[in-house]
């Protein structure tokens, strides 16, 4: 270390360990300076592995390299302020047996909430920083230390050797001590920072020691909606290299006119470490290709004479010809190998760097990859892992690489802070798109007039941050754009960020151009922390600050694709169907626009079948010969045919499905990218009207004044004026229970009308009241003889004001009753979930999808039947001559804390009306027949009038409603039903002391 680090961080420790100085002077710690952010730190360099010769680096074996983990179980002290933390912590002498133990890399709050050790809570925040905002001071009562402590050894072959402690990530800020002496300190808990401590290092056993503090200046900057965690979180490194070094290294791929042939810019620097000048070292270059064989000749560069402690640097362009494009599309990744020989042609160090031959500009308001518009399909991703914080294992970010790519996304945002380096390997090799983001997020306190972008004082600051980022991630093809942080005022720091970037990177654009496309609407994670209580058991930590943003991602924390991930995908798909939603009947052509970039179709294939009624008939078929280049046409004819005996009422689609014709590092061969169903239309006959020969007349039994039940050969249902049908049995079996309403009933009347003797229409009319807002509502109900019910709600605003109410009939049933069927799509109902139109099944609570939060979910859309049943198959259908919504959940409002949520407004309009019908079945009925047939008297009858419209909001409904339809308004008959008493005659005295009974 030289002297005058040595002689500053003595009045450093004088003024951390008052017990070892004492001064009248109380200067600000270097935690609470923001022009003070790294001591002694060595400058940003590119992320790579130094290797001790060319085999090894080429075959990136970390064993193999000149890296020493240092990874591992550390001794642990945590305070809760930095004037709480054990003075002389570091130094060796003192005793550290009785402290905790605790993993490296990891972040203590973690490790404390899963282990219930009594650190400092994990907290999450989006908007509101978890201290007092007053830049650049941190007035806190708890900010919260980490004293780590580790050992190892050194060598004697390894103590002539140069070298260098690393750290990948510690949040937020660190001083760090080598055998009991100081030797440096850093913010910025998001990009890696080294220290040459080869002067301090010993033979033997060596001690480090970190401090780690929770906040400091820098937190003013990082401001990010994530959970506010810290420790030393990415890996520890030495790094024991020779003593004359690599230092640095940059890659460029430049493109021709033509984007044909490149030409491959490096450079590379290298530094004497020794105490004499060194003479004729010279750096070679060779570039391999995927099958790892010599690309052009290498090319060797002299770097001249170094005197001791100087650095030097070599330039070389290298022409490329015709080499392959990288892309997200098409991955295709060259290998670099840089080797630092020597005067004799020895060998002393050797890396290797993946190169991607890309160029990307813009052009107007477009991006161009390859000198081709790109559109970017994107996602931001959080670094977090629901059992592990910000500790982020290679496993976790493969899944996360894979799952984006199945689901068709192509670019990731890293919000909102530099991801592990190991990321941008990843997205190199699988093919993503990334806007890497310096870690600055910087709200201006709420009440008060701060941008810290416009101070002088914190331009450093931001400097840095820009520089450490694009240092690191400089070689890397993934990296097309860099952000310069998220959500903060421009100022002028941001203006000398971005001309300092322009200028050390021209090859990229920065996220300050007005049109370009870096701000993804979408997160891809929630940021759910899976905790234990004290019984051992799991559970979700999420609720903090009461913020619902970590609540957004398109998966869960343990990354289980929600429903809404694959809505994603059929948005995001790259093959786009062009032909309407509809053909005729024997119409075989269908239109495909190739919407892939750079990819052309040969590498898929498209699977076809037939659907009728929800099941696929017949074999499907597959057409191998997609042959369309990016952004083109190309029309297929697809051979399927109709059975010749078509069933009546029968609904046919035509499904298709676009498949990888081979497998990828990312997804299995078969893996279906695009999808899409067209609707065969073909001739329909009218539907047969419900027959009601030889069924037995209707019992009807007026149980009370606002009460009355009806009873058929094998059913009972009972309808009372206020909570409307109460009571349904099938085979004597209730299948229903009273339901909970939150709206107020007035003014309700229930009329009983006889329109045959197996047929009964029962008309309840109320006032429903919210708030300041009433709507009339009538619920008419015709019961026929075979069990169906035919039910029509038609609601009125009864005056001017607003009114959010429910818009759908919610029937509470039994929870015998498990097991539920239903022909419409799966939109919203699990992980699996795809939109398709067809026949699913399963149990209620598999059609539910489990957020970390209570929220609406498992509705289906489209639906054209549902059934719920018993295990023996007794239950409820319910059918609708129009899709509806449907959803089957088995917890109610009060057990849901998002409640309040989906309601429709029905200002403005004059009537809502919907309806649709019941019937009890069992494990006999054909519900394909039922489904066809239409019933007397409900309007259904062809000829009637009936609309068969789906409604305008399927989305805006309450989220635990059984069922759920939107038809347009039923006209009203002309002829009026003669209005009967029920139930049928009965003799005068009967119904007088009937009447004194119920007086009484």
């Amino acid at each position: 270390m030289h002297r005058f680090y040595r002689y500053w961080f003595g009045l450093l420790a004088a003024f951390l360990f008052c017990n070892l100085f004492k001064s009248h002077a109380q200067p600000v710690p270097e935690w609470q300076d923001p022009q003070v952010f790294n001591i002694n730190t060595e400058k940003p360099r590119a992320d790579f592995l130094p290797y001790p010769d060319e085999k090894s680096a080429l075959s990136a074996d970390k064993k193999a390299s000149s890296v020493r983990s240092l990874n591992g179980t550390w001794k642990f002290k945590w305070a809760s302020h930095p004037s709480k933390a054990i003075p002389n912590f570091f130094d060796p002498n003192v005793q550290d047996a009785s402290w905790d133990n605790i993993p490296v890399p990891s972040n203590w709050q973690v490790i404390g909430a899963r282990e219930g050790r009594k650190y400092d809570h994990p907290v999450f925040t989006n908007s509101n920083p978890s201290f007092k905002a007053t830049p650049p001071r941190i007035n806190a009562d708890t900010n919260a230390v980490g004293m780590y402590r580790t050992t190892f050894t050194v060598s004697e072959d390894v103590k002539s050797k140069q070298i260098f402690l690393h750290f990948a990530g510690v949040q937020s800020a660190c001083y760090v001590w080598l055998n009991g002496v100081a030797i440096g300190y850093h913010e910025d808990g998001m990009t890696p920072f080294e220290f040459d401590i080869t002067e301090d290092v010993k033979l033997g056993l060596n001690h480090l020691a970190v401090q780690v503090i929770s906040w400091s200046d820098g937190s003013h900057l990082e401001n990010q909606n994530h959970w506010r965690l810290s420790g030393i979180f990415r890996d520890v490194n030495l790094l024991v290299r020779p003593k004359v070094i690599l230092t640095d290294f940059t890659v460029r791929t430049l493109l021709d006119a033509n984007q044909e042939h490149a030409t491959l810019k490096l450079s590379a620097f290298v530094k004497n470490y020794t105490e004499q000048a060194i003479h004729a070292h010279q750096i070679l270059f060779t570039l391999y290709d995927a099958n790892k064989s010599v690309v052009v000749t290498p090319v060797s560069q002299m770097v001249g004479t170094l005197d001791p402690a100087k650095e030097g640097a070599v330039r070389v362009d290298i022409p490329i010809p015709n080499p392959v494009k990288w892309t997200a599309e098409t991955p295709y990744l060259y290998t670099l190998s840089v080797q630092l020989m020597n005067s004799d042609g020895k060998v002393l160090e050797a890396t290797s760097q993946p190169v991607g031959f890309r160029e990307i500009k813009m052009k107007g308001d477009q991006l161009l990859v390859n000198g081709k518009a790109v559109t970017l399909r994107g996602v931001n991703r959080h670094e977090f892992d629901a059992e592990t914080g910000q500790a982020i294992s290679r496993e976790s970010m493969i899944k996360d690489i894979s799952l984006m790519k199945q689901h068709n996304i192509n670019a990731v945002r890293t919000s909102h802070y530099p991801n592990a380096s190991e990321w941008y390997e990843l997205c190199d090799q699988y093919g993503l798109y990334v806007i890497d983001e310096a870690n600055i997020e910087s709200q201006n306190p709420v009440g008060q007039n701060i941008a810290l972008a416009d101070m002088p004082q914190w331009r450093s600051a931001f400097l840095a941050r820009g520089n450490a980022m694009i240092e690191r991630d400089k070689n890397h093809p993934s990296v097309i754009i860099w952000s310069l942080g998220n959500e903060l005022k421009t100022g002028k720091n941001f203006a000398d960020m971005a001309d300092y970037i322009n200028l050390a990177d021209p090859t990229r654009p920065i996220n300050k151009h007005p049109t370009i496309q870096a701000g993804f609407g979408l997160n891809w994670a929630d940021q759910g922390l899976k905790l234990k209580k004290p019984d051992g058991t799991s559970y979700w930590e999420f609720f903090n600050n009461s913020e619902n943003a970590r609540a957004a991602g398109l998966v869960n924390p343990d990354r289980m694709p929600k429903p809404e991930l694959n809505d994603t995908k059929k948005v995001y798909q790259f093959v786009k169907f062009e032909s309407p939603d509809t053909m005729r009947a024997g119409e075989k052509t269908v239109s495909i626009l190739n919407n892939y970039d750079f990819l052309p179709l040969n590498v898929l294939e498209l699977v076809w079948s037939v659907q009728e009624n929800g099941k696929v008939i017949g074999k499907p078929g597959v057409i191998s010969n997609l042959n369309a280049a990016s952004r083109q046409r190309q029309q297929v004819s697809i051979p399927y045919e109709l059975p010749a005996t078509q069933k009546q009422g029968a609904e046919y689609f035509l499904n298709i499905s676009i498949r990888l014709k081979d497998g990828t590092t990312w997804a299995p061969k078969g893996h279906e990218v695009a999808w899409h169903q067209i609707a065969i239309v073909k001739p329909q006959q009218p539907a047969p009207v419900l027959s009601l020969y030889n069924e037995k007349p209707l019992r009807v039994a007026q149980i009370s004044a606002g009460r009355v039940a009806i009873t058929g050969q094998d059913f009972a249902v009972t309808f009372d004026k206020k909570e409307g049908m109460i009571s349904f049995k099938n085979k004597r079996d209730e299948m229903l229970q009273t339901p909970s309403d939150t709206l107020e009933t007035t003014n309700s009347e229930i009329k009983t009308q006889r329109l045959t003797p197996t047929v009964y229409k029962v008309t309840i009319n109320k006032i429903l009241r919210s708030n300041a807002a009433e709507v009339a509502a009538t619920s008419e109900y015709i019961v026929y003889a075979t069990g169906d019910i035919y039910i029509k709600n038609t609601f009125s605003p009864a005056n001017s004001g607003h009114l959010i109410m429910k818009s759908s009939p919610h029937l509470s049933m039994l929870a015998t009753f498990n097991k539920t069927q239903w022909y419409g799509s799966d939109s919203y109902t699990s992980q699996n979930a795809n939109g398709k139109i067809g026949l699913y099944s399963g149990t209620v609570a598999g059609t539910h999808f489990t957020n970390i939060m209570p929220l609406a979910n498992g509705k289906s859309t489209n639906v054209r039947w549902t059934s719920i049943t018993n295990p023996e198959g007794i239950g409820l259908l319910a059918v609708s001559d129009t899709a509806y919504n449907v959803n089957v959940p088995d917890y109610t409002k009060k057990d849901q804390s998002a409640a309040g949520q989906d309601r429709k407004t029905l200002a403005g309009e004059t009537t809502f009306s919907y309806a649709f019908r019941l019937k009890p079945i069992d494990n006999t009925s054909n519900i394909e027949q039922i489904a066809a047939y239409t019933l007397p008297y409900s309007g259904q009858e062809s000829g009637s009038t009936l609309a068969a419209g789906i409604g305008d909001d399927p989305d805006a409904v309450e989220a635990d409603l059984v069922e759920e339809e939107t038809v347009a308004p039923v006209k009203k008959p002309v002829k009026k039903a003669v209005v009967r008493k029920a139930p049928v005659r009965k003799k005068p005295a009967s119904r007088k002391k009937s009447s004194r009974r119920r007086r009484r």
